[in-house]
């Protein structure tokens, strides 16, 4: 998880997507004009994604510090957000997958 929010960081300034840096990048990825709004909207994609991603470990975190002697609770509390978490990390790598396959 570290290491998706380390790669996106730099996109995301103040838990808002820095659009225009985006827009560059892409442009300098991209293989073909056409592909340069498809790239762009992936790592916009992947961006937001990278910040839902940080919201809901930071819940999963606090949750587990308030609920740690109630290990019952505790797994039922967490079972929702480790299926989101691993459905956005999920949904991340394959938005990445598709911007390498659409890049010089």
């Amino acid at each position: 998880m570290k290491l998706i929010i380390e790669s996106w960081k730099h996109f995301i300034n103040e838990e808002s997507v820095d659009h225009d840096e985006i827009l560059d990048k892409s442009k300098g990825a991209a293989k073909t004009e056409d592909d340069v709004s498809r790239i762009e909207t992936l790592h916009q994609n992947i961006a937001h994604m990278t910040i839902a991603l940080k919201e809901l470990e930071t819940r999963r975190l606090r949750v587990a510090n308030k609920h740690k002697s109630d290990r019952k609770f505790l797994k039922k509390a967490l079972e929702g957000l480790d299926e989101e978490i691993e459905i956005i990390k999920k949904n991340i790598e394959e938005a990445e997958k598709q911007i390498e396959e659409m890049s010089k």
